[in-house]
């Protein structure tokens, strides 16, 4: 299980209170005591505690209540550049939505200059949506397909499906244990930018009729969107109110006569995102924005759609 751990609380609480007003950034300042700690500041800061303190998170191996633990290189470099001193308060989330309290110890002699931590205490805290998102996109190569990964993350998409189409060229739909680490990576830097609690799950790759072959025997996902530019209307709400969703997007080339009819058999729902083409990086993004925004909402009506 992959654990991380955010940059101090002073750092991104005495910026965000400095931005709202600079008196109370000057309080907040002050009140760091000679230990390092900040006393009192998640006080006088209002407004969601882990929203400013995950801005700049760090990746552990593990995480146990009481012992000291080592920061991995990288994470160590990402310490250093933020110039985080002795006895700062981390806070720790694993990825999973446990959130905790560390402090920075310094750096071991034994474990290559490594950042130690002495974690303290952790707490579960729910702050993902309750309906389950997944978007199954044929994922393009190089510097997109890492793009397309961030913003996945960042929009709070829960797992993503590497697809291959009839149409997507072989050799470079290959999704190997080097790109697989290499998007782990990514997502956790994404997690560190946009203050989210879990990590997108990345899946094995799949053809696109074993994904269709796997909805129609496990019946896994309540509902299936799939966004193209023959659908007939655009995005809109469902009547249902659904727990897990799918959201496919096909491949720049569009998907062939045998695989439009696998969708049609399936009974997915259609969906037009925008009357242009778009890379299918931008199709995946927008589908997951428009399916997290207004799917789990409570306050929307059944049936309404989009503007537009």
């Amino acid at each position: 299980m992959l654990l991380f751990i955010s940059s101090s609380t002073a750092f991104c609480e005495n910026f965000q209170i400095s931005y709202l007003s600079p008196r109370l950034g000057k309080q907040a300042k002050s009140a760091r005591n000679r230990d390092g700690f900040v006393a009192s500041l998640s006080r006088v800061f209002v407004g969601d505690h882990s929203a400013c303190t995950m801005k700049n998170s760090h990746h552990l191996r593990n995480l146990h209540v009481g012992v000291t633990l080592h920061l991995e290189e990288e994470e160590t470099q990402h310490l250093k550049a933020r110039r985080i001193k002795e006895n700062e308060v981390l806070e720790v989330f694993d990825g999973t939505g446990y959130v905790g309290k560390a402090i920075f110890l310094g750096y071991s002699k034994e474990y290559q200059r490594n950042a130690k931590i002495l974690v303290q205490s952790w707490t579960p805290v729910n702050a993902e949506e309750h309906v389950e998102l997944t978007v199954g996109v044929g994922v393009p190569k190089g510097k997109r397909g890492d793009w397309l990964i961030e913003k996945l993350t960042e929009v709070g998409v829960d797992s993503v499906i590497p697809i291959r189409y009839e149409r997507t060229n072989c050799e470079s739909s290959v999704v190997d244990h080097i790109r697989q680490q290499r998007w782990r990576k990514i997502c956790i830097a994404a997690c560190k930018q946009c203050c989210r609690n879990y990590l997108m799950k990345i899946e094995n790759e799949l053809s696109f009729r074993d994904v269709i072959s796997k909805q129609q025997e496990t019946k896994q996902w309540d509902t299936v969107y799939v966004a193209t530019l023959a659908a007939p209307f655009r995005f809109a709400v469902p009547q249902i109110k659904p727990t897990r969703v799918l959201g496919i997007v096909g491949p720049e080339g569009g998907l062939t006569n045998e695989e439009e009819k696998m969708v049609y058999d399936l009974g997915a729902h259609l969906v037009k995102l925008n009357r242009y083409t778009l890379r299918c990086e931008t199709a995946a993004t927008v589908l997951a924005s428009l399916l997290r925004c207004n799917i789990p909402l409570n306050n929307i009506e059944d049936g309404v759609g989009l503007a537009g």
